[in-house]
């Protein structure tokens, strides 16, 4: 999907679950659940050496996201937004063949060489560009910042001129 379907999509959710804007997540995932007949639970742990992260595990029973605690509320908000697009877009099914797939990170291989961005799997950007989507429409605050990145991020920012949203 593109982001104007993407978008068409997310007004589609939204109106099929009686929102008028995108609900805090919490919230969503209580509708979706309604929608999906599966419960979707949130639960966030903390990871201090981590710097951003977030997966949804489909369990036979139900969908389990997962997000760090140590981020700031609005970057929690982002991350858990961003899970909920995988398991809306249907993007855990592995071809259609009911086999679960966990998304994100956990699919890399480890012990290949790096190639690209994380983002160059379609996957990856439909449920980054949605998750954004619903984040713009939820007005809640939503933080993203090169400090996020850690010093390197920092530098990059200083170099760049640029400051986040």
């Amino acid at each position: 999907m593109n982001e104007r379907q993407l978008r068409s999509q997310a007004r589609k959710l939204l109106r099929n679950l009686g929102y008028r804007r995108t609900p805090p997540p919490a919230e969503l995932c209580r509708g979706l659940s309604g929608q999906l007949g599966v419960p979707i639970d949130l639960a966030g742990r903390s990871l201090p050496t981590v710097r951003s992260f977030g997966c949804v595990i489909p369990f036979p029973d139900k969908y389990l996201i997962t997000y760090l605690t140590d981020l700031s509320v609005e970057r929690q908000n982002y991350t858990i937004y961003h899970e909920i697009a995988h398991i809306f877009l249907g993007h855990l099914d592995a071809s259609g063949t009911g086999t679960p797939m966990l998304c994100g990170s956990l699919l890399v291989d480890r012990d290949a060489p790096p190639s690209g961005s994380h983002y160059d799997q379609h996957a990856e950007w439909e449920a980054e560009t949605l998750g954004a989507i619903l984040s713009d429409w939820s007005k809640l605050p939503i933080r993203a910042s090169w400090a996020d990145l850690g010093r390197t991020g920092e530098a990059l920012g200083s170099a760049f001129g640029g400051r986040g949203v």
